[in-house]
């Protein structure tokens, strides 16, 4: 399997923190309705990472991408003339759903 994102142009920062960049995946894809998929993906990846990666840190890392993906489609509200304003409410409390069931995933574990 190979996923390309837009930092696949520089090996340098596509590999700062590979937990950091599934999760991210793992947000957006639970986002479109597979939420599964993240997890799955992550718990497919990790043993090939040289380092254990405890469940917690995916989990903390998705909710802080979340929590920033909603932050940005609120500041699309910021526009002097927002393409189609009634957009990003909506999507922003998408977001900060999935954030919520991230940290709510700490718990679980």
């Amino acid at each position: 399997m190979v996923i390309f994102d837009c930092l696949e142009f520089s090996a340098e920062l596509r590999l700062v923190d590979p937990v950091d960049e599934l999760a991210y995946l793992s947000v957006e894809c639970a986002l479109l309705g597979a939420q599964w998929l993240g997890l799955a993906l992550f718990e497919r990846v990790t043993p090939a990472l040289e380092s254990q990666t405890p469940h917690r840190l995916f989990h903390l890392h998705a909710a802080r991408r979340a929590v920033l993906r909603a932050g940005l489609a609120l500041a699309h509200l910021l526009d002097p003339v927002p393409r189609v304003p009634q957009k990003w409410e909506p999507l922003a409390g998408r977001y900060l759903t999935l954030a919520e069931q991230a940290l709510d995933s700490l718990g679980a574990i």
